[in-house]
C-alpha cells in the first residue's frame, strides 16, 4: 500500500512539472540609474492554483547581471527556486502580423498602380512609333499640295509634344511610387526579423490559496546611466546666480523604459568596494627625457589622436593649456571613457598648468575655455602640451541696466520641486516625481532635477604679461550639500546664452569657480616705461631696470572687483640677482615671485598700478 501511495505520488509531481508554466510579462516600473549601471525592479500579476506553481516571467532585459535577480512580491506564497533563460521573441506576434497585413496591402495596392502606368507608357511607345513611320508623306501622281502639308504638320508637331510631356510625367510617377514601395518592402522586412534575445525568469512557487499574485523581479544591469549637465544664468553683478541642474539619461538595454519612474544616484555598484591598506614602498629617482610636442596649427582639426597609447598602470597626467604663445588661466579639462561617459575633471592654473588623477577607463581629454575652440586629446603621453585656438566667441560687456529684467528661475520649474533628494552615506539620491520614457537607443535623454541659487561671488582676473584681458569669473559657495558633481555646463549672462563651459566641484571646499570668459567692457594696457644695461661695479656683473606701467579701464555701469597679477623673475642660481623690487599695494609672494593686487574700479574709472625691479647678471 505504501508503495502504491509513494508511486502515485511521483506520477502527480511528475505531471505538475511536465506542466506549461504561467507566462506573463514583466514591466519594468522603478529605476534607479547609477553613473554606470542600473538597478531596476519590473513587476508582473499572475493567477496561480492552490499548491505548486511554474512561472516565466519574460520581457526582461538579456544583459541582466543574473546573480543579481531577486522575485518577491505580494500575497501568502513560499518561493522554491529561482532560474532563468533566455528566448528570442517570436516575430509573428498578433501586433506584427496586423502592421504586415496593412503594409501588404499598401504594396499590393500600389503595385496594381505601377502596373497600370508602364502599360500606359506602352501605349504611348505605340503611337510615338506610328507617327514616326508615317513621318514622310508622298504623292507619286500629283505630288503633295503646299495646303496639305500645313495641315499635316499642325497635327503631328503637337502631338509629339503630348506624347513626350505624358511619357516624361508617367516616368517620374514611377520614380515616385517605387520609392515608397522600397521603404514598405523595408517595414516589412524589419516586422519579420526575429527581435533582440530577452530574459524570462523561471520561478517555482508554492500558493497557499488560488487567486492573483503581484510578483517584483530585481535586478542590475549595465548599457545605461547618466551624466550631469547644467544650465547656469546669471547677471554678474548680483550676490545670487542660479543653477539648473540636469541628466542626460542613456540606455541601450535592449528594452525600452516606458512611463517609469527614475531615481538618478551618485552611486556606482561596479565600482570595487575593497579597501586599500598601506603597504611599504620604496622610492627612486628615475630620469624621463623631455619630449618636444609640436603645436597644432588652426587648419588643423580639433582631434588629437584615434586611441589611447598611454599605459594603463598610470593613474594622473598633467600638461599645459596655451593659445600658441601665452598660458589660458581657468581652462576647464575633462576625463571620459570610450562611450563617452564622464570621469572627473580640474581647471588650468594662472600659468595654464594642470595635474588630473585618472582611471584605466579613461581614453581622451575634453579641453575647453571660453571664446576657444574645445579641443579633444587621446591620452598618449602622462604630459600633454594642448593649444587652444582663439574663436570669435566674446563677452559683451555686462550692462547694469537690464538687471532687474533679468528672471533667474524659470517660473514653471518654481511651482513644485522636480525630486525629492535622499542623502545615503556614500551617495545621493535624487528621486524624480515626474514618470519619465527612455527608450533603448542610446540617445541621451534629459531629466530635470532641480534649480537653486546660490551665493556667488563675481571677480575679474588679469595677469596683463600673459594676456592683456580681463576675465569674467564666479566663486560659488554652499555645494557641499548640493549632490552636484563634475560636468559640462550652459553659461548664460544677462538672459543670453555665452558659450559651453564646466563646472568643476572641488573636493576640498565648497567653493566652486565658474569662468564667462573675457569682457571686453573693462580695457587692458600693459607699457614697459624704462630699458637700460648698465655696467655694474660689482665686477663684470651687468644691472638690467625693467619698469612697467599697468592701466584698467571699466567702460561698464557698475563698479568691478578684480584681481591683478604680474610674474617677477626668482634666481635660480648665484649668477643671477633679482633686487630693488618696488610696488605699492600689493602682496608678494616670494617662492613665486608673483605680485597680487586686489582693487576696485569705479564706473568709467581708469586705474594705474606700477611696479619695477633690477636683475644682475653675469
Amino acid at each position: 500500500m505504501n508503495k502504491l501511495f509513494t508511486l502515485v505520488a511521483i506520477l502527480l509531481s511528475m505531471s505538475l512539472y511536465s506542466q506549461e508554466p504561467i507566462v506573463s510579462k514583466g514591466v519594468i516600473k522603478q529605476v534607479t540609474v547609477f553613473r554606470k549601471g542600473a538597478f531596476a525592479s519590473a513587476e508582473a500579476s499572475v493567477n496561480v492554483a492552490k499548491g505548486v506553481n511554474k512561472i516565466e516571467i519574460k520581457g526582461l532585459p538579456a544583459i541582466v547581471n543574473r546573480e543579481s535577480i531577486q522575485v518577491g512580491g505580494k500575497g501568502a506564497f513560499f518561493i522554491n527556486s529561482v532560474s532563468y533563460l533566455l528566448r528570442t521573441p517570436d516575430a509573428d506576434t498578433l501586433e506584427k502580423s496586423s502592421k504586415a497585413f496593412a503594409i501588404q496591402t499598401k504594396i499590393d495596392s500600389l503595385s496594381d498602380v505601377l502596373q497600370q502606368i508602364y502599360l500606359a507608357n506602352t501605349v504611348i511607345d505605340h503611337d510615338y512609333q506610328l507617327l514616326l513611320v508615317n513621318k514622310t508623306v508622298k504623292s507619286q501622281a500629283t505630288g503633295l499640295k503646299l495646303l496639305d502639308l500645313k495641315a499635316i504638320m499642325s497635327y503631328m508637331a503637337p502631338k509629339y509634344v503630348e506624347l513626350k510631356v505624358a511619357k516624361l510625367k508617367n516616368n517620374e510617377r514611377i520614380t515616385l511610387i517605387n520609392n515608397v514601395l522600397q521603404r514598405f518592402r523595408n517595414e516589412l522586412a524589419q516586422l519579420s526579423i526575429k527581435g533582440k534575445e530577452e530574459l524570462s525568469v523561471l520561478v517555482d512557487l508554492s500558493a497557499e490559496n488560488s487567486g492573483s499574485l503581484d510578483l517584483s523581479v530585481d535586478f542590475l544591469m549595465d548599457y545605461c546611466g547618466w551624466n550631469p549637465q547644467y544650465d547656469i544664468r546669471s547677471n554678474g553683478v548680483s550676490e545670487k546666480t542660479n543653477i539648473a541642474y540636469k541628466a542626460e539619461v542613456w540606455q541601450n538595454t535592449g528594452i525600452d523604459w516606458k512611463n517609469v519612474q527614475i531615481t538618478l544616484s551618485t552611486g556606482n555598484p561596479s565600482q570595487k568596494n575593497d579597501y586599500t591598506k598601506a603597504v611599504k614602498r620604496y622610492y627612486s629617482l628615475n630620469y624621463v627625457p623631455k619630449k618636444n610636442y609640436s603645436t597644432p596649427s588652426s587648419s588643423t582639426q580639433n582631434v588629437f589622436g584615434t586611441r589611447r597609447t598611454l599605459s594603463s598602470s598610470v593613474n594622473s597626467i598633467s600638461g599645459k593649456i596655451t593659445d600658441g604663445n601665452e598660458p589660458v588661466p581657468f581652462a576647464n579639462i575633462i576625463a571620459y571613457d570610450e562611450s563617452g561617459r564622464q570621469f572627473g575633471g580640474t581647471q588650468s592654473d594662472m600659468d595654464g598648468n594642470f595635474k588630473l588623477s585618472i582611471t584605466p577607463d579613461v581614453q581622451f581629454l575634453y579641453v575647453s575655455y571660453v571664446g576657444y575652440q574645445t579641443v579633444k586629446y587621446y591620452l598618449t603621453s602622462s604630459y600633454l602640451s594642448i593649444n587652444l585656438n582663439a574663436t570669435t566667441v566674446m563677452l559683451e560687456s555686462v550692462q547694469c541696466a537690464s538687471v532687474t529684467k533679468v528672471s533667474l528661475v524659470d517660473k514653471k520649474t518654481a511651482e513644485k520641486p522636480q525630486y525629492e533628494m535622499v542623502e545615503n552615506v556614500t551617495n545621493m539620491e535624487f528621486k524624480i516625481n515626474t514618470p519619465y520614457t527612455i527608450l533603448a537607443d542610446n540617445k541621451p535623454n534629459q531629466v530635470e532635477i532641480n534649480s537653486r541659487d546660490f551665493d556667488a561671488q563675481y571677480e575679474y582676473y588679469s595677469a596683463p604679461e600673459l594676456s592683456k584681458s580681463a576675465f569674467l569669473t564666479a566663486k560659488i559657495t554652499g555645494l557641499e550639500h548640493s549632490g552636484y558633481e563634475s560636468g559640462p555646463l550652459n553659461v548664460f549672462l544677462n538672459g543670453s546664452y555665452v558659450a559651453n563651459s564646466s563646472l568643476i566641484i572641488p573636493s576640498s571646499n565648497d567653493t566652486a569657480t565658474v569662468s564667462f570668459g573675457v569682457d571686453k567692457g573693462v580695457i587692458v594696457t600693459r607699457e614697459r616705461l624704462k630699458n637700460g644695461v648698465k655696467n655694474s661695479n660689482l665686477g663684470l656683473k651687468k644691472e638690467e631696470l625693467f619698469s612697467y606701467k599697468n592701466s584698467f579701464r571699466n567702460t561698464k555701469n557698475a563698479p568691478i572687483r578684480m584681481l591683478i597679477q604680474e610674474q617677477v623673475p626668482v634666481a635660480k642660481s648665484n649668477s643671477v640677482a633679482v633686487s630693488d623690487l618696488n610696488y605699492t599695494n600689493a602682496t608678494y609672494d616670494e617662492n613665486t615671485g608673483i605680485l597680487s593686487w586686489w582693487i576696485t574700479i569705479k564706473p568709467k574709472e581708469t586705474v594705474t598700478i606700477s611696479y619695477k625691479y633690477t636683475i644682475a647678471y653675469a
